[in-house]
């Protein structure tokens, strides 16, 4: 009997094993991802104004810079220290466990939500985007009622076209 419970034991692991491995990959992958939006992040910024009534740390082009050095920099800590830990790994294998993964479609149909949200900024009326984006998250997070989604999209959506912009003088798509 003890027998078989080593066996038992050390396959569970062996398979623990390589879904960490897989999940490193996914590490790579989101990391690179994360660089990508950060780069674009930073050179779209620069043509934002750089002066605010409260100085160049309300200015509009002062957090999307800061944010995008500040991922950058944690997105390569993240490649370096995954590569250092588990060598190389198989992005196609992520992908692969992704899909069986129900936590991960979900984080994955988060991504093409926001994709979308951010493909029709521009075209579409901010604020009306913006809430209608805010509902559809908050349904999708599932985070209380109808009435309080609804309650808290147009809060936010008001809360992020109209103070936000007024505070940071920053000007909105």
């Amino acid at each position: 009997m003890k027998t078989n419970e080593l066996v038992t034991d050390n396959q569970d692991n062996q398979k623990e094993q390589i879904h960490n491995r897989n999940w490193a990959g996914g590490d790579i992958f989101i990391a690179i991802l994360i660089i990508v939006f950060a780069i674009f992040m930073f050179t779209g910024a620069l043509y934002f104004p750089h002066r605010a009534r409260m100085g160049f740390v309300t200015s509009a082009r002062f957090t999307p810079i800061l944010l995008s050095i500040l991922n950058t920099i944690l997105c390569s800590v993240l490649i370096s220290k995954t590569i250092k830990n588990y060598g190389i790994v198989s992005v196609k294998n992520w992908f692969r466990e992704m899909y069986t993964n129900e936590e991960m479609k979900r984080s994955f149909i988060l991504i093409i939500m926001i994709g979308i949200y951010i493909s029709l900024i521009g075209q579409i009326h901010f604020l009306f985007i913006n809430t209608i984006f805010l509902i559809m998250m908050f349904w999708y997070l599932k985070i209380g009622s109808w009435k309080i989604i609804i309650i808290y999209g147009f809060a936010s959506g008001l809360f992020v076209s109209w103070i936000i912009p007024f505070i940071f003088q920053m000007p909105l798509p």
